[in-house]
């Protein structure tokens, strides 16, 4: 209750109901009271305080959220606010009251506007608050791979793709290392030839790509070149193998094509339980009958190869029935041959004296 021609506004809260009554005195006496219509405090409008934006500017990949802020002398929650976006300068409407502008919305080189009213249910402030977004551009992005298993006969190459969301033009720039080391005549090339590889060397390429903005991140990839297996090869040098007489094997015909035979290593064995083994280009035995004959060659970088030979010797013809008989001052000797035509040293403490 208040005495007085007025009731002040902090005495007031919206919903509230109000009458005055008045009488007059003439000094004497009073006059009836009289009651005044019933006077209802209605809704006042909020303010808009503030507006934040999560970013000042976006790239077509990023979104952006906006939150304001306000005040009610009425105490309402914030409710059915107006937020209406614009994209340079014009509005957009299916954008209406979202507190986020999604990234699908937007394009390089766009300019977003939102303008804010807070609002409490019934009414929006008076006061508008804006911000603006400017789109700016995304950096390009470049993927390399390289060829799998490269050799000296398998040439090394890299497959690459570059994707930009702006749709800019592109300009994509590779460079290449041998074992660290930049290999200047091949900047730019997407493949390596055969005659530069080595077995063992680690070759990476290094690959950038620029929308002529910016430039993406820097895409590394690495490949070792394998090393070939050796060849191995032998034959036979003698003409024809005997039992019991020295047979060679030569394996200078095995080959590496990517490097250098490094060592032989030989081993046989016959059918009579007879074996052996030995090293070098070259190797000789004595078989006493059917023998199987392996090489292993290694190369200069460890890798190895197998070859396997059988070795069928022949008997040879043989000088039987041999007779010695002391004639006078002479030693007559005897024996009997079949075979071809053969040459016969005759020989005495080791030593020969004669042929026949």
């Amino acid at each position: 209750v208040f005495k007085g021609a007025g009731i002040p506004s902090s005495s007031t809260s919206k919903g509230h109901s109000w009458t005055a009554k008045v009488r007059v005195s003439d000094g004497a006496a009073w006059s009836p009271w009289a009651t005044s219509n019933t006077v209802v405090i209605g809704n006042t409008a909020p303010i808009t305080t503030g507006l934040t934006i999560s970013e000042a500017t976006l790239t077509t990949l990023e979104s952006a959220t906006v939150e304001l802020t306000h005040s009610d002398v009425d105490g309402d929650e914030m409710a059915n606010s107006q937020i209406i976006w614009l994209k340079d300068g014009v509005r957009e409407s299916s954008l209406d009251g979202s507190t986020t502008l999604s990234s699908e919305q937007t394009l390089k080189g766009e300019v977003w506007t939102v303008q804010v009213k807070a609002g409490d249910g019934s009414l929006l402030s008076e006061n508008t608050l804006t911000k603006s977004i400017e789109i700016v551009n995304t950096a390009p992005i470049i993927a390399v791979e390289l060829s799998a298993d490269p050799s000296i006969l398998n040439p090394l190459s890299a497959d690459i793709s570059t994707t930009d969301v702006d749709g800019d033009a592109l300009t994509s720039t590779l460079n290449w290392y041998r074992n660290g080391f930049l290999e200047a005549s091949l900047t730019n090339q997407t493949s390596v030839p055969a005659l530069l590889l080595g077995p063992g060397q680690v070759w990476s390429v290094e690959a950038t790509v620029s929308d002529g903005t910016a430039i993406g991140p820097t895409a590394y990839q690495s490949a070792t070149v394998l090393n070939l297996a050796p060849t191995a090869q032998f034959e036979q040098r003698s003409v024809v193998a005997w039992i019991g007489e020295t047979v060679t094997f030569d394996g200078s015909a095995s080959s590496d094509l990517d490097g250098r035979i490094a060592s032989f290593t030989w081993a046989w064995a016959d059918v009579n339980g007879a074996s052996g083994a030995g090293v070098g280009a070259t190797f000789s035995f004595i078989p006493s009958g059917v023998a199987s004959v392996t090489l292993i060659v290694m190369d200069d970088l460890g890798a190895t190869a197998t070859e396997n030979q059988t070795l069928t010797p022949t008997a040879g013809p043989k000088v039987t029935e041999l007779e010695a008989s002391a004639e006078s001052q002479t030693v007559a000797l005897r024996w009997s041959y079949e075979g071809p035509n053969a040459t016969f040293q005759i020989q005495r403490n080791g030593i020969t004296i004669d042929t026949v």
